[in-house]
């Protein structure tokens, strides 16, 4: 089960997750209400603290710092793939939105969650060391800047394009979209490619435990600073002796700590499974 479901059954949680309303509906009786739960979780991109509720608040996501990332997919039952190539130069690709508007006064902006993405997918095709392979949907249109925009089935993480680039390639850029963190860290992980992790201030399960990412050994690329991901692929990536065994590493990696399973271990190990 996922760790909204598991921390329901340990302790008092809120019996709904909050969405997108939750911010313009916060009554005061609403709020009293969540102040009589140990955890609230909220879902909405836009997340942010809900003052004055006394309850632990976990958030998917954010444009926040430091907000908790919980998921309700778990790619455990993804097969992983067959180990890439070892290259003199990395291979890193990407399949995904970096939806430009088109302005009233003809100029072209940038949406604004996606500055991270924009800047590390830029760097990296101007390199002159590293072989990209992108695929950039720049197009808003449909829900959610173009997520759902079904003139571009191959752009959708179900779609064959997306699957066969992350097979093709060594690494993935994994950089935030809207939210304050990508899914495609975790499916990278879980189909034994090596992400591009690009710090945005969000949280992912180990936090809870261990603290930022900055602080520890992990088994790929961490970007602290965008401006350095040249370097910090290539660093990596020199250092690299069996690349199959770094990519089965990933894999081991999402299974010991992004899981349902190892999501709701770490929440009894943190919380003690009460509030």
């Amino acid at each position: 089960m996922n760790l909204f479901e598991y921390a329901s059954t340990k302790c008092k949680v809120h019996p709904e997750i909050l969405g997108y309303y939750y911010m313009n509906n916060l009554t005061p009786n609403k709020l009293n209400e969540l102040n009589k739960s140990d955890f609230v979780f909220i879902s909405s991109d836009f997340a942010v603290p809900i003052l004055g509720c006394t309850a632990k608040q976990f958030m998917t996501s954010a444009e926040y710092p430091d907000s908790y990332m919980w998921l309700l997919q778990d790619y455990s039952s993804l097969s992983q793939f067959p180990a890439s190539e070892l290259t003199d130069i990395p291979t890193i690709g990407f399949v995904g939105r970096c939806p430009v508007f088109r302005m009233p006064d003809g100029s072209n902006q940038l949406h604004r969650g996606f500055k991270p993405r924009y800047k590390a997918l830029q760097a990296l095709m101007q390199s002159n060391d590293i072989c990209t392979d992108f695929h950039i949907r720049s197009d808003p249109a449909g829900d959610s800047c173009g997520f759902w925009n079904t003139s571009l089935p191959n752009y959708k993480r179900d779609g064959p394009l997306f699957k066969t680039n992350m097979l093709a390639n060594q690494y993935q850029v994994c950089a935030r979209g809207n939210a304050n963190w990508s899914l495609r860290f975790f499916e990278t992980l879980a189909y034994g490619r090596i992400p591009v992790y690009v710090e945005s201030g969000g949280m992912i399960p180990t936090d809870w435990k261990f603290g930022n990412l900055a602080d520890r050994e992990v088994p790929f690329v961490y970007v602290k600073n965008v401006n350095n991901i040249e370097q910090n692929i290539l660093d990596f990536h020199s250092n690299i002796t069996d690349i199959e065994k770094t990519q089965r590493e990933c894999r081991d990696w999402y299974t010991d700590y992004c899981s349902y399973p190892a999501q709701n271990e770490s929440f009894d190990e943190v919380f003690g499974g009460a509030g």
